[in-house]
């Protein structure tokens, strides 16, 4: 009788601690691994916050979070998200999702997502300035809903706006753009 056990082959139940296995990582903690070590690369760059490597597929700093999912029938989605308070300290949050989990796509969607959240807090400090009441719609809808003289608009933090009022979605649409362009992320 040849003798099976070679490195990388064990026997449960054989001479390994507590009849384990005597391999040290599968494939699927291997690959939790590296979308750990990739998570928090990604935000390290997005945010110049250095972030350890998280035990499970998700981390966060004061700016953005960062999250990995297995989707049954795709590889996996990873959502960024991130929140901005305005001058009223009402917190207004956006979202970005995608299927890729390369360092360089996840921290680009963390940059996009802080942006985002900063730009709607500028647009909600400006809209009420203009005497605009503003509200941050829940936190998965990513957005703010602004209301004057009876006509109301929503922004989606995507850039997507819908009102009845043509003029005053155009307004919203367009001075939110511009705060997009005028927010940087360090």
């Amino acid at each position: 009788m040849t003798d099976r056990r070679q490195p990388g082959w064990s026997q449960r139940g054989s001479d390994s601690p507590a009849g384990r296995d005597t391999h040290t990582t599968t494939h699927q903690e291997s690959t939790m691994t590296t979308i750990a070590d990739r998570i928090a690369a990604a935000l390290t760059a997005a945010t110049g916050e250095t972030v350890p490597t998280p035990t499970g597929w998700s981390a966060a700093t004061a700016q953005c979070s960062l999250q990995v999912r297995s989707i049954p029938g795709r590889r996996h989605e990873s959502t960024a998200r991130a929140e901005a308070r305005d001058s009223l300290n009402l917190t207004y949050c956006a979202s970005v999702r995608s299927e890729w989990t390369s360092v360089a796509d996840m921290a680009g969607m963390a940059r996009t997502a802080i942006r985002r959240a900063r730009a709607l807090a500028v647009t909600a400090d400006i809209l009420g300035r203009d005497r605009w009441h503003v509200t941050p719609l829940p936190r998965d809808s990513n957005g703010l809903r602004a209301t004057k003289n009876g006509c109301a608009v929503t922004l989606y933090a995507s850039g997507r706006v819908s009102g009845h009022d043509d003029v005053a979605a155009r307004f919203i649409e367009e001075l939110y753009e511009v705060a997009l362009e005028e927010t940087w992320v360090d």
